[in-house]
């Protein structure tokens, strides 16, 4: 109970402290729109831009190598920010979360790369210039914290606002809560116009489609009994040549860039229709054969009545016609056969 405590003074100690460089006044405060900026990627590569995260919701950890309370910081904010967003694929409206690291010490590269090891960043801008430092800075202390919104047309904050500016650190779960606060701008597509149950006959051919709405581009993907059908991704879903194992329940899943939708489940009813069957008289003996589709359960049944049927065989057919012996007649009860195809 006693670490326990101490544990959380100096979380409460780190929240507050902040390395003090001065007076100054940041040009974009909280609820103005941030200006685009231009800055080198450390270690080389793109540019970092701020313009290139549209979309997204961005944090900016502002930071210097000699920083004491930075060192603290920028992990915690890898770890519980960055990564606790990335792995619940965004923020609670499932925007996406990017945090980029801001390193404006010049002086002896080596340690700055050291910092950024044992901080576990991932994206980091050199800003020697204070091309973002002048716009975001009010205290002229680091570590200095900014979150924006990059997402457009969202109905909770203009585009490219200041949601976050401030020296020190708050902790986690303010960030995550200020982040959380962010709508998509997108909403998820609807869908006009419903499939429609169906019912068919064996062998016809049954068509869903329905008519989605929202915006564009959609991606569709059709399921039977909830489980999806290969290749089938697109408004229309054709099946030819249908068997009493197609018969049930199907639905599509839509979805666009603010979310995704299950049309209504419908249903898919197949008949079966009569099966020619032929009958021989050879050496004595009585058969008979009927052809059925390929993999067709089916099941023979007789009765001497027509009104108790008892099944006398139960398979698949195959690309061969079903052949069964009645025996020779002789001697025997009247006896009627039927085939029956089986889902």
């Amino acid at each position: 109970m006693t670490q326990s405590k101490h544990s959380t003074a100096w979380v409460a100690l780190i929240t507050l402290l902040f390395v003090s460089l001065g007076q100054a006044t940041a040009e974009t405060k909280v609820g103005d729109v941030a200006k685009n900026f231009t800055l080198k990627r450390n270690g080389g590569g793109k540019h970092i831009l701020l313009s290139d995260y549209e979309g997204q919701i961005i944090v900016l950890d502002f930071f210097a190598w000699w920083c004491g309370p930075c060192r603290a910081t920028s992990p915690d904010v890898e770890k519980n920010v960055a990564k606790y967003f990335h792995d619940r694929g965004g923020n609670k409206n499932k925007i996406p979360v990017k945090l980029i690291g801001i390193n404006i010490e010049q002086d002896n590269p080596s340690r700055t790369k050291q910092f950024i090891k044992d901080a576990g960043m991932e994206d980091v801008a050199d800003d020697f210039s204070r091309v973002a430092w002048r716009q975001f800075n009010k205290s002229n202390g680091i570590p200095l914290f900014v979150i924006i919104n990059g997402v457009a047309n969202s109905p909770s904050h203009d585009q490219w606002e200041v949601l976050y500016n401030g020296a020190g650190y708050p902790g986690a779960s303010r960030f995550r809560n200020i982040i959380d606060t962010v709508k998509s701008g997108l909403q998820p597509p609807t869908i006009d116009e419903q499939p429609q149950s169906l019912t068919v006959n064996v062998g016809e051919t049954a068509t869903f489609k329905i008519n989605p709405g929202g915006r564009a581009p959609f991606e569709f993907q059709w399921q039977f009994t909830n489980f999806n059908i290969p290749e089938e991704t697109k408004p229309e879903l054709v099946l030819e040549n249908v068997q009493m194992k197609d018969a049930g329940a199907y639905r599509v899943l839509v979805k666009n860039k603010g979310g995704e939708l299950y049309s209504e489940t419908v249903t898919l009813k197949v008949k079966p229709v009569p099966v020619p069957i032929q009958t021989k008289v050879e050496d004595g003996q009585i058969t008979f054969s009927a052809k059925l589709s390929p993999a067709q359960r089916y099941a023979i049944e007789a009765s001497s009545d027509l009104a108790k049927w008892r099944a006398v065989r139960v398979g698949y057919a195959s690309n061969e016609p079903i052949q069964y012996n009645l025996g020779t007649g002789k001697a025997a009860p009247a006896r009627f056969f039927r085939i029956r195809l089986l889902e």
